[in-house]
């Protein structure tokens, strides 16, 4: 999930512009030769963004779907309880 963007404001504008705003789920979909740029994925449309400016752009990794599942588990069994 993105957090930031720690560029100067038209470069966020760009960006924000293309769909990279704070909240919104952003994944590495593929790389260039070399890795750079790697191509994102971001409401459904796919950016290639060179390494040097990816760097700037704030991110949480998402919790892995096991732990999303057993937390899911866990609230429908203390529901039924």
């Amino acid at each position: 999930m993105l957090t930031d963007l720690d560029v100067a404001p038209q470069v966020a504008e760009n960006l924000m512009n293309l769909g990279f705003i704070p909240g919104v789920e952003v994944t590495v979909s593929r790389s260039g030769p070399g890795g750079d740029p790697r191509i994102y994925r971001v409401e459904g449309a796919e950016v290639a963004l060179r390494s040097d400016l990816a760097r700037h752009i704030g991110v949480v990794p998402r919790k892995p779907a096991s732990a999303r599942t057993s937390k899911t588990k866990a609230r429908k069994r203390k529901a039924e309880a």
